[in-house]
């Protein structure tokens, strides 16, 4: 069977959805109700969260209650569907978000025959596993959780070029893991930043064993959210001074305007030096 119907979100208010504990199906449905259909900012503790099409924030308690489930069943199924690449999941110190993967294919929007609004959403319910035009395009994305999609494969590509001969290892896959804090990373900053990251990390001395403690850095370590930026932000962009010292391109553009500010007030006092003859 092939198609799809509308499912509008005020289904939530009948009386017979939530009757009942769900089933895996009426699970994975609900969360297709639940991300939204266009992106969204609310306020959690005085924080903006910014929320993407295909994306919704929930914690697995909510997910229990709504679904009549134990806590190991919720956590359990969102682990089966990561393995499955159907979602990915981001956690913080604020809030859990999933995304949905292949969105676009669940919920199709024409703006010349439909019109969605803050309550209700169309939401096509496909014969996943038979239908030859899912699998299609779905193949066909090489990212599975994120519209501007990477070739992992490139990546990986990239990142073993750029370590070649560094002290840094090279990578042979990229597991599921890999490609999910890749997502994400490209979600919060942009695929130009991951690539920026990349070169950063292959010029920088101190990632590739040349602090003082000799350690190297590798790529899981890097994508990590706070070392990713701390990466991004130039903190590890190190070099040798002349006498063998290690020193960041921040503390040698300081001393440079240092230097700079020194050499003028010298030369203004040169000036203003009284004539001795």
């Amino acid at each position: 069977m092939s198609g799809w119907i509308k499912v509008y979100r005020s289904i939530f208010d009948d009386e017979w959805y939530f009757s009942e504990k769900f089933t895996r199906e009426q699970a994975w449905i609900d969360l297709l109700l639940l991300a939204e259909y266009k992106p969204k900012v609310f306020m959690i503790r005085n924080n903006k969260v910014r929320l993407e099409r295909g994306q919704l924030a929930i914690s697995i308690r909510n997910l229990s209650e709504r679904w009549k489930w134990g806590i190991n069943k919720v956590q359990s199924f969102i682990k089966e569907l990561e393995e499955l690449e159907r979602i990915d999941t981001q956690k913080s110190h604020l809030v859990n978000i999933i995304s949905i993967c292949n969105y676009d294919i669940y919920q199709e929007y024409n703006p010349l025959t439909d019109t969605q609004t803050d309550t209700q959403t169309d939401t096509p319910l496909r014969n996943i596993k038979n239908n030859k035009e899912y699998n299609k395009e779905a193949n066909a994305s090489t990212s599975s959780c994120d519209d501007s999609a990477i070739d992992f494969n490139k990546l990986m590509s990239y990142w073993n070029d750029k370590m070649a001969n560094k002290a840094i290892p090279r990578i042979k896959s990229m597991s599921k893991k890999r490609k999910s804090m890749v997502n994400a990373r490209i979600q919060e900053y942009g695929k130009r930043a991951v690539f920026d990251v990349i070169n950063y990390t292959s010029e920088s001395l101190f990632l590739n064993g040349g602090g003082d403690k000799g350690a190297v850095f590798d790529f899981d370590w890097v994508f990590r959210p706070n070392n990713f930026l701390k990466v991004l932000e130039g903190n590890y962009n190190i070099k040798r001074t002349n006498n063998g010292a290690i020193s960041t391109s921040n503390q040698s553009t300081r001393e440079q305007r240092e230097r700079k500010v020194a050499e003028l007030i010298a030369r203004r006092l040169e000036r203003n030096k009284p004539f001795e003859g």
